[in-house]
């Protein structure tokens, strides 16, 4: 096995004000030409993790090596100067400037004199090469969520980092749009980069990744290639609850209102199921939970059966009339 561009041990940091203890010796390494995703609930440590490997926060103890040298960075311009880039889930454009003035800001040399064609050439050369378009002349207000998050990894990418990290990158974004940005992050991985993925959504974190890491409570607790684990492991190691297989039988003498049988429904990675042959029914006059450690197949299932996802198989049935696929104006009808 190659060597890690980036090994972390035994990081620790405790919040003196909350008392609140983010990471409680976090050990891990990351790899040229990977995609690790770091898989953990929200409040496990995966943002503090990243906040500490870009210079955000300082640890009170541990320690870092970057290409095998002694990591500290002083900040986010630090670790970008170093190697190292983060695509933040609160995107830090400005709005009131052009998508070309945003990139000039972001470049991690000062811009001299006569220099603005050679950074436009550098820019066009990113867009083309990750096949990230942007309208370089158009004002970021007029920007999709999407084209802004596209805006802020050609900003990381035009620096040549060796380590790109996303901190939960689809949560504002379509089915499609992810789709792009998990070829975004193949690419990258094709190029020798090493991508870390923060996610709290297990499905997206298997489809995609090539290493996992799970985090709960500021410490790593499992550490995965992709093949040697499954959806139903990561989400017992995240949730620290085991899935259960059995079922309850409840009683009622109401009448079926919404009948699902058998449903299958697709996910966002072409040939994968999210769903996977799910049946229940509700009655009239009860209220029906749907929980699950988020990314486990609940959006998609309420997608499906309200007609803003395909269902390959099964049936959705609506005061017995079968509905399954219908779009939902007319299911709103």
């Amino acid at each position: 096995m190659s060597k890690p561009v980036l090994e972390i041990a035994d990081l620790k940091k405790k919040y003196s004000i909350s008392g609140t203890r983010a990471l409680d010796g976090a050990t891990l390494s990351f790899y040229s030409g990977e995609i690790a995703s770091l898989l953990g609930e929200n409040a496990a440590g995966k943002t503090t993790l990243m906040k500490v490997i870009v210079g955000i926060e300082k640890p009170d103890s541990g320690s870092m090596l970057f290409r095998g040298d002694k990591y500290i960075p002083l900040g986010p311009s630090s670790a970008l100067e170093k190697g190292i880039g983060m695509v933040p889930q609160s995107l830090k454009v400005i709005s009131q400037l052009t998508v070309f003035e945003n990139l000039l800001l972001g470049f991690k040399t000062n811009l001299l004199g006569g220099a603005i064609k050679h950074f436009k050439e550098r820019i066009e050369e990113v867009m083309q090469r990750y096949r990230l378009q942007l309208p370089l002349d158009k004002k970021v207000e007029s920007l999709s969520t999407a084209q802004r998050q596209k805006l802020e990894v050609v900003r990381v990418l035009q620096n040549s980092p060796k380590i790109i990290i996303f901190d939960e990158p689809t949560t504002l974004i379509s089915e499609t749009e992810k789709e792009e940005l998990f070829e975004t992050f193949r690419r990258l991985s094709a190029e020798g980069k090493a991508v870390i993925f923060i996610t709290h959504k297990l499905r997206e974190a298997y489809s995609v990744s090539d290493r996992i890491y799970v985090i709960r409570s500021g410490a790593i607790i499992g550490r995965y290639r992709r093949e040697e684990t499954s959806v139903e492991e990561l989400h017992n190691l995240v949730s620290g609850e085991e899935i259960s297989t059995d079922r309850i039988q409840l009683t009622s003498s109401g009448e079926a209102v919404l009948r699902v049988e058998e449903l299958s429904i697709e996910g966002s990675v072409d040939g994968e199921e999210a769903v996977r042959r799910v049946s229940f029914e509700v009655k009239i006059g009860e209220l029906l939970a749907i929980s699950g450690v988020a990314g486990n197949g609940q959006e998609e299932l309420l997608e499906g059966i309200f007609g803003m996802r395909k269902i390959p198989s099964g049936r959705v049935l609506l005061d017995g009339m079968d509905v399954t696929n219908m779009p939902p104006h007319n299911l709103r009808k």
